[in-house]
């Protein structure tokens, strides 16, 4: 094996995954996934939180959209560069303590895990997860073993951002802190300034997020605890198999990445890798104590969970993952060496071509309005009932009705989700406008129940309309849904 080739396939296999999985959802799909119209939503706003996350996902939604010509081609694409950021994230984590070539498969390997493909197109809070975990521990790792202060505040920065992200990048951040208790070089740092320092600048970065939660009675806290949701009433039985099931799904989210490495590596002898297994190849001589603290502390607190009956969600595993492709490294390291890297790379080759088959044979054969959704119907539709005039055009609704709307509507409306208890006050705002006659008033959503909530609240006797429209995959009947509609104007609410 050349010593050059694992560098050119790595940066081929990258750039070109990158652009196959930008374009095929691009073909296939008509619309953006709901996540993704969400966050545009998100960010077409300047507030500091939304009822769900903190703001920095649809800030980056919101100007890739406008940046690339509000092309829906723009979110793939976005998607697939924060994968790709966290492919080579995972590269320098691994050469940190490996050679070039092991960072290499450590950071391919990753791709047999379905977050890295079939989930990559939907651009989400997870995603950038993916890009941003396993740089802030690439961050904080150089940090604990060089002390130098400038890493410390950079960690401080990239601790924020993950914060800003998702509130679950705490679970990285106790991770962490877990790992500065159980490594004695790390625990050193504690009598250094360096951590207090990167604690200081995070809670200046984070101040106004947390004022913003504060001046919307924690909303988004709130929801992200409605997600975790607890049974009522306790039962042994019922917590047992809710912690049972996530442990085939955790192997089998791994081990196809493990067989590739015994693939290509010679099929090695089981009673050798169970010898393997036995020893302690996880020493914090060559870091592997860290990605085993990386992987190990946020499934155990996520067993945890399901153990005391919270309703852990698969997505939640999605950034999670990151440092299993460097330990694998580490645990196949005495074979490395003997690896058939034309075997190797033809596996990685070999998943590709599944992945992009499998996610492009779903799109074709499986009809779903959230996938094929008649967007210009839809468009069109909407564009003849609202009309011509000179006011300002504000959109009421559900994130997917009304996010539809403002990403196909020319001038891209205002757009605020009735349904979001941290939009009220822009809701106040836009019957204010209409009161006013400054504005029109777009409602539109599959849920009849956000009218019902908007009369009540406004004292209004609105009665929408409804309109069926559908989506149909080349190769399936249409899949309906009923849209319920009504445009307001100042004479509506007399």
């Amino acid at each position: 094996m050349q010593n050059r080739t694992p560098v050119r396939f790595f940066a081929a296999f990258l750039s070109v995954n990158a652009l196959c999985w930008t374009i095929v959802p691009a073909l296939t799909r008509k619309i953006l996934p709901l996540d993704t119209l969400e966050a545009i939503v998100w960010g077409a706003s300047p507030n500091f939180g939304n009822g769900k996350h903190p703001p920095l996902s649809g800030w980056i939604a919101e100007f890739f959209y406008t940046a690339f010509g509000y092309t829906d081609f723009s979110q793939y694409l976005l998607s697939q560069l924060l994968i790709l950021t966290g492919f080579i994230a995972v590269y320098f984590l691994g050469r940190l303590f490996l050679s070039r070539t092991e960072s290499i498969i450590g950071s391919l390997i990753l791709y047999c895990i379905c977050f890295y493909n079939l989930t990559s197109p939907e651009y989400n809070v997870n995603v950038l997860e993916i890009a941003f975990w396993p740089i802030t521990a690439w961050v904080f790792y150089r940090a604990v073993c060089d002390n130098k202060i400038r890493q410390w505040l950079l960690f401080g920065v990239c601790a924020a951002v993950i914060m800003w992200t998702k509130y679950f990048g705490g679970l990285l951040l106790f991770t962490l802190f877990v790992y500065m208790l159980i490594d004695a070089k790390a625990r050193s740092r504690f009598l250094a300034v360096g951590p207090y320092l990167a604690l200081a600048l995070f809670g200046i970065l984070y101040l106004p997020h947390v004022w913003w939660l504060h001046q919307h009675d924690y909303l988004p806290v709130l929801y992200a605890i409605g997600r975790a949701e607890k049974e009522e009433h306790f039962h042994l039985g019922i917590y047992l198999v809710k912690m049972l099931r996530l442990i085939p799904m955790i192997v089998g989210l791994l081990l196809p990445s493990a067989i590739v490495l015994w693939f290509s590596c010679g099929m090695i002898n089981g009673k050798l890798l169970w010898q393997r297994f036995r020893k302690k190849w996880y020493g914090s001589e060559n870091g592997s104590k860290f990605l085993l603290t990386l992987l190990v502390v946020p499934i155990a607190v996520l067993q945890l969970m399901a153990i005391a009956g919270i309703g852990v969600r698969t997505m939640w595993y999605q950034p999670i993952f990151f440092s299993a492709g460097p330990l694998l490294v580490c645990f196949f390291r005495p074979w490395i060496a003997q690896i058939n890297w034309k075997r190797f790379a033809g596996s990685i080759i070999c998943f590709a071509l599944f992945y992009l088959g499998l996610f492009t044979t779903i799109n074709l054969v499986h009809s779903s309005y959230r996938v094929h959704f008649q967007i210009d119907e839809y468009s069109r539709f909407f564009s003849g009932k609202i009309g011509n005039h000179d006011k300002k055009l504000i959109l009421v609704g559900d994130y997917w009705s009304i996010g539809l709307l403002h990403c196909s509507l020319p001038k891209h409306p205002v757009a605020i989700n009735a349904g979001d208890q941290a939009w009220e006050k822009d809701l106040d705002w836009a019957f204010q406008q209409l009161k006013e006659d400054e504005a029109v008033i777009v409602f539109a959503s599959n849920k009849l129940s956000l009218l019902k909530k908007i009369n009540q609240r406004y004292q209004l006797q609105i009665q929408p309309e409804s309109r069926v429209f559908s989506g149909a995959a080349p190769f399936d009947k249409p899949d309906d849904v009923r849209f319920y509609y009504a445009i307001l104007t100042k004479e509506n609410i007399k």
